[in-house]
């Protein structure tokens, strides 16, 4: 048995670890419903690695013979004969495809990272390892196919910085690897070995180690691994990876053959080095991460109430935005602008500032659910009045919803558009801005939620360089679903608004069912590859519709098309559900209340779906209606379902267009009045 065991080389599967990489990058370890797939996938991936050592040991076992640091292989010595050999790589393989169903499901492209690593391998071992930088290429894409597919399989995107500190150290460890073999065993029968040189060995292994410590350094301190972990001083364990590095460096260059699980395996110091990282890093992390899951169990009131109060006690203080004090005005300069394009426009530094500190002034309230009084920051009290019952109205229900929508943390970036001269005003200038932002609300326990290219329309009144806002408008949810009375300063809707939450929190989360059925299922999995794919941009196959009311229900329609339903031709205009250009659609495939419509119609063949279904019983790619009160005029898919400690739903977690959100908590929204679309399948 023990040759058996030698021969898929269980020790080598510490290389498949880095599958778990993005796991413990997210600050997300010890969520199970990441951790589970994260595990299937590193066992997966260990058998499929083991399956072409034995391919390799095969093909290479008259070369295996000739190396005295090989040649005891189990079949380079005989211990194992071929066909043996062969039996156990069908077995192992097996193994390593149902391990990769369990963790892969459906997702294609899980599948196409899984053999694509194993074609890439069996290049490697019949003829790729012999051509010369061909055979360090595939073994650095071994381990960053490695990471890629770790994030894949867990659902956690990953970072830039990330994945090339893996590409870096990798053609450090490869070329590490042929230095050694290169050097410890001159008579080495690998043909790839004369055409390595020693000076070009190490040339290319110092540089490649230099970048790896760079890029490392720079995802510490990249915005999203601060917002992801909550602090800065992820920089402070540089120095940690530098010793790391230096320490396998002077065991590669004297002690070994520069195997690096050889080495990692048996150098004591350097496992404590690489648990003194893991540990520091542990402690660096801010936040509580024993149960990250959104399913996790949330901290609820016992009784909620629909007056919940919300403090507004606090004055915003000028700080970003203080009034330029240089004279005359100055104009942002290009390398020192902090929203896009300001110095293209000309933008002034006072302008930028005042604009900065209007963005902070609401991030801080809304994270706190507190309203600071941005008065400070506008021309007349009118406009502070509106923004500040917007920003109550949206700190109520963030308040009244069934996790907390406080924020942990939360980062935006802002695109300036245009600057033109106000034509109502004269001296006054209207600018147009674009943002991007990634939340982290604290009930979904370090999961980001985003929002992408929110237009902000600002008109703003100042003399040099000392500016205030006379008007602001932004398409965000919040401001476009106000009925906003400025002689009563209140939103007509908001009675309706709570109305609707609380109806919605009477609603039972047990045991709903839908009993309608479907000759073929719907694809949950690809409709929810669709969303995260396009969610934020514009499928060029199709017309963008943000210009003519709205994008959203085109993107709903899209998903569904994704999830398999197949388009319906046998309507017009009205009664279809179809598009293959602007001229040839319909209107329930563009239109919120007809899709409803549409949905509810009776049909023998096409889309199965149950309108106004119960609303606890979504999934992944149902559809959610909303508005402030009848119709509904905005659509959103649902991306994944929020549960508590019993499995019962409480929220969701949507994707939608022209609001451009993913990940976004539906009851963070300012539409309350809400309705679930459950899409069964489609009928032949």
């Amino acid at each position: 048995m023990r040759p058996y065991i030698r021969l898929i080389r269980p020790k080598h599967w510490i290389k498949n670890l880095l599958v778990l990489l993005p796991l413990l990058c997210s600050g997300q370890f010890l969520r199970h419903d990441r951790l589970i797939p994260g595990i299937l996938a590193f066992f997966a991936f260990s058998l499929l690695a083991s399956s072409i050592y034995i391919i390799n040991d095969v093909r290479d076992r008259e070369n295996d013979r000739k190396n005295p640091s090989k040649c005891s292989r189990p079949i380079a010595s005989g211990a194992v004969s071929i066909s043996s050999a062969m039996l156990l790589f069908i077995a192992v393989l097996a193994l390593a495809l149902v391990c990769g169903g369990f963790a892969n499901g459906t997702r294609v492209v899980c599948w196409v990272i899984f053999l694509l690593y194993f074609f890439l391998n069996l290049i490697y071992s019949f003829g790729g390892k012999n051509v010369p930088l061909l055979d360090i290429a595939i073994l650095v894409s071994g381990f960053l196919l490695r990471v890629i597919y770790g994030g894949m399989v867990t659902g956690i995107p990953l970072s830039h910085w990330l994945c090339l500190t893996i590409t870096a150290a990798s053609f450090y460890l490869s070329l590490g690897k042929r230095r050694g073999e290169l050097l410890k065993n001159p008579d080495n029968p690998r043909p790839v070995l004369r055409y390595y040189s020693r000076d070009f060995l190490e040339k290319n292994m110092y540089m490649s180690v230099a970048l790896a410590i760079v890029f490392y350094a720079l995802w510490t301190v990249d915005a999203s691994s601060v917002i992801r972990f909550g602090t800065t001083a992820l920089v402070w364990t540089v120095p940690l990876v530098i010793l790391i590095f230096m320490r396998y460096s002077l065991i590669v260059e004297d002690k070994t053959d520069g195997d690096p699980v050889e080495v990692i395996l048996h150098d004591i110091p350097l496992l404590l080095l690489a648990l003194l990282l893991s540990l520091t890093g542990c402690f660096t992390i801010t936040g509580d991460t024993t149960d990250t899951s959104p399913e996790g169990k949330q901290e609820v009131p016992e009784e909620q109430h629909l007056t919940a109060d919300v403090d507004e006690t606090q004055v915003w203080q000028r700080t970003a935005g203080a009034p330029w004090t240089g004279g005359e005005p100055q104009t942002v300069s290009a390398d020192f602008e902090r929203i896009s394009g300001a110095a293209a426009q000309g933008m002034t530094v006072g302008q930028e500032l005042l604009l900065l500190d209007f963005m902070d002034c609401y991030y801080q309230s809304i994270a706190d659910l507190r309203v600071i009084d941005p008065a400070v920051l506008f021309a007349d009290s009118e406009e502070t009045l509106y923004h500040k019952n917007i920003w109550h109205g949206l700190c109520v229900i963030r308040k009244l919803s069934p996790i907390d929508l406080t924020m942990t943390s939360y980062s935006y970036s802002l695109r300036c558009v245009s600057i033109t001269p106000s034509e109502e005003t004269e001296g006054d200038v209207d600018l147009v801005l674009r943002e991007n932002n990634v939340v982290y609300f604290k009930g979904l326990n370090g999961l980001p939620s985003e929002q992408f290219g929110i237009k902000h329309t600002f008109t703003l009144r100042g003399e040099g360089d000392d500016w205030s806002i006379v008007k602001h408008w932004s398409d965000d949810n919040p401001y476009y679903s106000a009925d906003y009375d400025r002689t009563t300063h209140q939103d007509k809707n908001f009675p309706a608004i709570t109305d609707y939450i609380e109806a919605r929190r009477d609603l039972s989360r047990e045991g709903l069912s839908v009993t309608a059925a479907a000759d073929h299922p719907y694809d949950r999995d690809a409709a929810r590859a669709y969303m995260l794919t396009w969610v934020g941009k514009r499928n060029p196959a199709f017309m963008a519709y943000d210009d003519y009311g709205g994008n959203c229900m085109n993107f709903g329609s899209q998903v569904l098309a994704a999830g398999g339903i197949p388009m319906d031709t046998n309507g017009g205009y009205e009664t279809g559900w179809y598009w293959y250009s602007a001229s040839q659609t319909t209107l329930p495939w563009v239109n919120v209340g007809s899709f409803r419509d549409y949905v509810a119609a009776p049909r023998v063949s096409g889309l199965v779906a149950v309108a106004d279904a119960p609303y606890f019983s979504g999934e992944t790619g149902d559809i959610i209606t909303m508005g402030v009160d009848e119709p509904a005029n905005h659509t959103t898919v649902i991306l994944d379902a929020i549960t508590d400690e019993n499995g019962n739903v409480v929220d969701y977690l949507l994707c939608s267009n022209t609001a451009d959100l993913r990940n976004f908590p539906a009851s963070a929204y300012y539409y309350t009045n809400r309705q679930l679309i459950k899409i069964i399948g489609w009928n032949d």
